[in-house]
């Protein structure tokens, strides 16, 4: 049937989902473990969230089913290209990827320590 016969109200909508953060043509998806696990979660999550869309009407459910179809793909693309970096493999005297460092503000004795061990 032609789509200029259906009613306005049973047209599908098309789910807008916002990319995730792009990674540059060629470079690799590093992530750490705790970053990867997070990834995972995330991915549990949405799987859940179909498992609760039970309850609502069939047009709801449509609509709401291809909103989390299309994160659920792009999180997937994600995790299968994901290159986990053991972070305690890497050198201790270079600020590389998951690395954490502890500054030193002048001659302050206060530290800060900044980390950044999640990726995604």
């Amino acid at each position: 049937m032609s789509r200029g016969f259906v009613k306005e109200g049973d047209q599908e909508e098309v789910p807008l989902v916002p990319p995730r953060a792009d990674l540059p043509a060629g470079e690799a998806n590093y992530v750490t473990q705790v970053g990867l696990d997070a990834l995972l979660a995330e991915k549990k999550e949405m799987l859940r969230e179909i498992t609760l869309l039970d309850n609502i009407n069939e047009n709801e459910h449509r609509i709401a089913l291809n909103h989390i179809n299309a994160r659920l793909l792009l999180l997937t693309e994600r995790i299968a290209t994901a290159k986990i970096v053991d972070v305690n493999e890497q050198p201790r005297d270079e600020v590389r990827f998951g690395a954490t460092v502890t500054l030193q503000i002048d001659k302050s004795s206060k530290l800060q320590k900044i980390s950044n061990c999640r990726s995604g």
